[in-house]
């Protein structure tokens, strides 16, 4: 028995790690949201309209992502803006639309 890890066994950390990007972009809304805040920062109100959702549900999964790391909020008057901070997460739904686009590559 030798005490090396194999090359194709994954550490617990990144297992967990994995998992969890996993479960933040499981739902529509959600990832519809991540990929919009990957390519530009927008307010409650704006971010809505572009995804087709109602505020209330959006400002709900962006609690969720803010209390997650996943965006962060800027205020700028009465405005929060907000934007997509882990690059884990943005690298993860970029692969996915990628993976799952038509012609394989990020619309």
């Amino acid at each position: 028995m030798t005490s090396h890890i194999a090359a194709d066994v994954l550490p617990p950390g990144t297992v967990r790690g994995a998992v969890a990007i996993a479960k933040l972009l499981a739902d529509p809304l959600r990832l519809r949201i991540v990929w919009s805040l990957v390519h530009d920062e927008h307010a409650v109100h704006e971010l809505a309209d572009h995804v087709g959702a109602n505020p209330a549900a959006v400002s709900q999964h962006l609690a969720r992502l803010r209390a997650e790391g996943v965006v962060r909020r800027r205020r700028e008057g009465n405005f929060l803006f907000y934007s997509c901070e882990d690059r884990a997460v943005a690298a993860v739904a970029s692969a996915l639309v990628g993976a799952c686009s038509p012609d394989g590559r990020t619309p």
